[in-house]
């Protein structure tokens, strides 16, 4: 097939140059949240971040010298539940890693199956609008006719 053949009305040009502009910024979207191994270690940090006895004790004390209410938490008490916790958020975090070219596959698929959805209605949009202004072209000059 000659590419140099085809013919585009300007309705087609136009799908065609924002469908493409459209492609590089889902493209750049889809790397700048394409998950990797620092993604997987921010989520563990977060999991661990405050989990050691000093910090807990720390906060203890200031809510009993502050007098605030009973504060509810969930957070361990000694240091075995710390080390339970830590042991719990690396797990998860392994977890993580082993299932993050499963990840990336979905991440890179979803922005390609978005990117064709938002193509494709901006496709049949353009394609009815120019459905429309052929039947109005075709209306006037109907009226216009002599009979």
């Amino acid at each position: 097939m000659d590419w140099r053949k085809i013919k585009l009305h300007g309705w087609q040009w136009l799908w065609l140059l924002v469908s493409i502009l459209f492609g590089c910024l889902a493209a750049r979207i889809t790397v700048e949240t394409y998950p990797d191994r620092s993604w997987a270690d921010h989520q563990y940090a977060i999991s661990v971040s405050g989990l050691t006895i000093a910090s807990l004790e720390v906060e203890r004390y200031l809510a009993k010298r502050n007098g605030s209410a009973k504060v509810v938490d969930d957070r361990p008490r000694t240091q075995k539940d710390v080390d339970a916790r830590i042991a719990k958020a690396t797990a998860e975090r392994d977890r993580q890693l082993a299932e993050l070219s499963g990840l990336r596959r979905a991440h890179v698929v979803r922005s390609v199956l978005k990117w064709s959805a938002l193509s494709a209605g901006l496709y049949l949009l353009c394609w009815a609008m120019a459905a429309v202004r052929r039947s109005l072209i075709a209306d006037r000059a109907a009226k216009q006719k002599p009979m």
